[in-house]
């Protein structure tokens, strides 16, 4: 193999790489091993037939293709490694010519970062305040859901629970018809607008027809702005006695509270604590917008390309999930309702920004001397395997290699360098500094004094 580099350009290596003739053949050799247990060729049972018989049967171009599935990652992963290349993607390999066989490989490098001065970045943290009104708020919600339903002898009020059989038609065709269905009669949009108003006032037993209309932008378009016929009996009708909000209620909740107060300061310290993680996730951004406008960093566009295609393969993945069942690329196109270059021009941002970050924050953990300990990675891998529940013991496996355990080990380094990111701008990092040169630092003895 004859490898040539031209210069470096974007962080990105291209090379032109000659694969000799004997290495073709050992190549053309595997794939024969592959394709003859494929095809069927009289006289010889299957994967029994030499190569040249069965490149006659399919011809040698297919043999060839079939030898470029193996051939050009191995080759071009030799080839870089040879180079002294670090590969920080998939390349993007051409074949210039087969025979004989030369390649042209693009090599997508690691991001080169010059870092700023980062120990000088400061950024005022949020400051977080407790919204009474959404802890009484809280309060009132957790009255109403340990509170149980009781059938009640009155006619339908808002609020209540109808329990009924319900139909609903258009002029097409019949779209509901659900019995003994359960229903909490409030002002939503739910099923269509007016649909809790109209039930207001039936009585237990009574049947009540009406009609309301589909808005012009309801979800299903084959609906929207078209006339729906409500036919409801009303089954059972069941309402709720709230009780008083004192003590007695706060000991009937969960565990039980020994007072309201207690209560309440329980529910003031879960939405801090809610808060405050919110708070935290925006600091940290803000933290890294700033470091990173300090920080000169430079990437290979091939590198940028192949961020954007795994976000959206994520993309396709999650739209994969919300229909429940495998999407083709055209009907996961119309689903979006974009073109693939349009999908791709608003992931590329994000791809950018993901790749910054992370170039960012591995240049620091080496300025700083970050290390994660074996203990440390398998403390994180056992904490994804309980995560994982039932799949834990596929977890553990998959992170049994080294190239997976790499991975959390990157992860972990890449935290270490937040936080110490966040302490530094926080202006705590200075103050930790000073505490340790002073607990460092020689006593004076007895017999010295002052000059």
């Amino acid at each position: 193999m004859q490898v040539t580099q031209e210069e470096l350009e974007q962080r990105q290596a291209v090379l032109h790489i000659e694969v000799e003739s004997a290495d073709l053949e050992r190549y053309l050799d595997r794939a024969h091993r592959r394709v003859v247990q494929r095809v069927s060729v009289p006289g010889f049972r299957r994967g029994k037939a030499p190569r040249s018989i069965v490149e006659r049967l399919v011809g040698r171009e297919v043999l060839l293709e079939e030898a470029l599935e193996l051939l050009l990652p191995e080759v071009t992963a030799k080839a870089a490694e040879e180079q002294g290349l670090e590969m920080a993607a998939p390349p993007r390999v051409e074949v210039v010519t087969r025979e004989p066989m030369v390649l042209r490989a693009t090599i997508p490098l690691p991001p080169e970062v010059v870092l700023g001065d980062y120990r000088q970045v400061r950024v005022a943290p949020e400051d977080v305040q407790v919204d009474e009104e959404r802890v009484t708020e809280t309060l009132q919600e957790i009255r109403r859901e340990t509170t149980p339903w009781e059938p009640v002898e009155r006619p339908v009020r808002m609020g209540d629970q109808v329990v009924m059989d319900l139909r609903g038609s258009t002029e097409e065709r019949e779209i509901i018809n659900h019995r003994n269905f359960g229903y909490i009669v409030s002002e939503e949009p739910s099923p269509v607008a007016g649909f809790g108003a109209a039930l207001e006032g039936m009585e237990q037993g009574e049947t009540r027809e009406f009609t309301l209309p589909f808005p012009d932008d309801y979800r299903e378009s084959e609906l929207a702005g078209k006339s729906c016929e409500f036919v409801v009996e009303a089954k059972e009708i069941k309402g709720r006695e709230l009780p008083e909000m004192d003590d007695e209620f706060a000991r009937g909740v969960g565990q039980g509270y020994d007072s309201l107060d207690a209560l309440r300061e329980d529910v003031r310290g879960r939405q801090r604590a809610s808060l405050e993680a919110e708070a935290q996730g925006r600091y940290e951004e803000k933290v890294l917008e700033e470091v990173l406008a300090t920080t000169q960093i430079e990437m290979a566009p091939l590198l940028v390309q192949r961020e954007t295609e795994r976000l959206q393969q994520e993309l396709r993945d999650r739209v994969q999930s919300l229909v429940r069942g495998p999407v083709g690329v055209d009907e996961y196109m119309s689903l979006l309702g974009k073109t693939a270059e349009e999908v791709q021009e608003e992931l590329r941002p994000r791809a950018e920004i993901r790749l910054q970050r992370s170039a960012l924050l591995n240049s620091v953990a080496d300025a700083e001397g970050c290390e994660a300990s074996d203990e440390a990675i398998s403390a994180e891998i056992e904490g994804m395997v309980q995560e994982a529940g039932p799949r834990g013991r596929e977890v553990r496996r998959h992170f049994s290699d080294a190239q997976h355990r790499e991975m959390v080990t990157r992860s972990l380094r890449a935290r270490q360098a937040l936080e110490l990111l966040v302490t530094i701008a926080r202006g705590e990092a200075e103050q930790q500094e000073t505490a340790a040169s002073q607990e460092t630092a020689p006593v004076p003895s007895g017999d010295e004094s002052p000059a």
